[in-house]
């Protein structure tokens, strides 16, 4: 009540020009704010980045082998096809000699049942040859697979333990070299889900966008990228939390010839994509939209 008294008592004080100045005043700030507001700046989309090689290959035991000899290191340069390391072929030639054995005998079924006219017994001596070449060619390739060859030109990245593998017996799925080409590398950056639709749409609609890049190694320094091809952008799901990530990969164009030393597989950073102007209006609601999802996650 009080309030409202108060309230009462200043508008009698006022007079109808005291009103008609203020109501100016207010209506003036009410519209240099919009104005304001409405003025256009750089559109930022900040992501978070991670620097991948751009080619990049884990190769993995695929039968319980024994590792039998070493020809790289960590560190090294190798070039396609060249030998890595050698996997024991012992039990595979021990499988092929035994197939060949029953290849023989199901081939010799088929010549007695072809003298005899048994066309049910060459048939089934006819199927179990074709089944017995088949597991050959399988064995001759895992054989041909025992010497495992580099396949592209790069560098060996891993695993940790590498050099401690020979004479050791793997598993299968036991990773047996980690490598990567480190010429070429791209930039990871997730985004947001509705960043991401806008980012689809605006480069359909204007073309290639400017962006940078800034490592935790480095903040100091500033990468130019750039976003021009519907092919860069990708998304992945999470099955067990039913959740998606979407992904814009950017190539990584940087003096690497003469900085590969200083570039390191997922080293992370944060790149700001310049979608084109925005009202200041709409980047400020976009932050504040922004910060309350991360509050509420």
């Amino acid at each position: 009540m009080k309030i409202v008294s108060y309230w009462a008592k200043w508008r009698a004080n006022l007079t109808r020009a005291k009103r008609k100045v203020l109501l100016k005043k207010i209506g003036l700030s009410v519209g240099v704010g919009a104005l304001i507001l409405l003025c256009p700046l750089p559109y930022r989309i900040i992501g978070t980045a991670t620097l991948l090689p751009i080619e990049s290959e884990t190769i993995a035991t695929t039968r319980i082998a024994r590792v039998i000899e070493l020809f790289v290191s960590p560190g090294q340069s190798v070039s396609k096809d060249q030998p890595l390391c050698q996997l024991g072929v012992i039990q595979i030639q021990l499988s092929i000699s035994q197939a060949m054995q029953e290849l023989a005998q199901a081939e010799a079924m088929a010549k007695r049942a072809l003298a005899a006219n048994d066309e049910g017994s060459l048939q089934l001596a006819l199927h179990e040859a074709n089944c017995i070449e088949t597991q050959i060619d399988r064995l001759e390739l895992e054989k041909a697979r025992s010497t495992v060859k580099a396949p592209f030109d790069g560098v060996v990245l891993g695993p940790h333990n590498l050099t401690q593998l020979k004479g050791e017996v793997l598993l299968p799925g036991t990773t047996l070299i980690y490598m990567a080409n480190l010429q070429y590398w791209k930039v990871q950056t997730t985004v947001r889900e509705a960043d991401f639709i806008y980012l689809q749409k605006r480069l359909k609609r204007k073309g290639s966008m400017y962006a940078t890049l800034s490592l935790i190694s480095d903040p100091t320094r500033l990468y130019d990228l750039e976003l021009n091809n519907p092919s860069q952008f990708s998304f992945s799901t999470d099955s067990l939390k039913n959740d998606y990530t979407y992904m814009v990969n950017l190539p990584f164009t940087a003096d690497l010839e003469k900085n590969q030393t200083d570039f390191k597989s997922h080293y992370l950073g944060e790149v700001a994509i310049y979608a084109g102007w925005r009202p200041i209006y709409y980047i400020l609601f976009h932050d504040f939209a922004n910060f309350l999802e991360v509050r509420n996650l």
